[in-house]
C-alpha cells in the first residue's frame, strides 16, 4: 500500500478506525508528518505493532474542522453545522473532544453528542456551544465528572482551557442545559 492510497483514504468523507491497519508503519509515519497529525504515544514502543497502533489512532487532519471547533464531516453524532465556514490552517494542531448533552447532571445517557475540535490552550465559549445544541435562551453548564454537579465558571459563559482537561472523562466533556 502506497502513500498516495493512504492520502486518498484520509481525504474521504468517512474515515474509520480500521481503515489504516493495512498500511505499513513507514507509510503511516509519512502520512502523519505530511498532514501535521499529532501522534499521541502510548509508551508501548517495545513492539512494532504497538507503535503502529499509535499512528493508526492519529486524528483526522485539521483542515476538516472549522474555526470555532465544530466538526463538519457527516457523522451520526454531529447534527449542527458551524455558522462560520472558514477553515483553519493545517499547522495548528487540534484534538477532538466529544461533548455530550445530558438532561440532568447525574445522567449517563446523553440526549445529543457533537464533536468539537479544540486547539491547545483554547477556551470554549458556552454560548456558541449552546447554539450548536439548538438552544437560544439559558446557558450550558459543564458537569464535573468527579461529583456529577455543574462546574462553577470563573468567567461567565466561558470554559477556560485550564479547566477542560480536569472536566474530561475518557475524552468526553458532559454538559447540561439550564434555562
Amino acid at each position: 500500500m502506497s502513500l498516495a492510497e493512504a492520502e486518498a483514504q484520509l481525504l474521504t468523507e468517512k474515515v474509520q478506525k480500521k481503515t489504516f491497519k493495512k498500511y505499513n508503519l513507514t507509510v503511516l509515519q509519512a502520512l502523519c508528518s505530511k498532514y501535521g497529525l499529532s501522534v499521541n504515544p502510548t509508551g508501548k514502543t517495545a513492539k512494532q505493532h504497538t507503535l503502529k497502533a499509535d499512528y493508526i489512532r492519529a486524528p483526522p487532519p485539521p483542515d476538516y474542522c472549522t474555526r470555532n471547533g465544530i466538526d463538519e464531516r457527516k457523522s451520526a453524532t454531529t447534527t449542527h453545522k458551524s455558522s462560520s465556514q472558514t477553515t483553519i490552517p493545517t499547522h495548528a494542531p487540534r484534538e477532538r473532544l466529544e461533548i455530550q448533552l445530558l438532561e440532568k447532571p447525574r445522567d449517563w445517557d446523553p440526549i445529543q453528542k457533537i464533536n468539537y475540535w479544540l486547539a491547545q490552550g483554547e477556551s470554549i465559549d458556552m454560548r456558541v456551544l449552546a447554539q450548536h445544541f439548538g438552544f437560544c435562551h439559558g446557558e450550558c453548564r459543564v458537569v464535573d465528572p468527579k461529583n456529577r454537579r455543574p462546574l462553577y465558571q470563573y468567567t461567565p459563559g466561558v470554559l477556560e482551557s485550564c479547566d477542560i482537561e480536569d472536566m474530561r472523562s475518557s475524552g468526553v466533556l458532559r454538559v447540561i442545559w439550564q434555562a
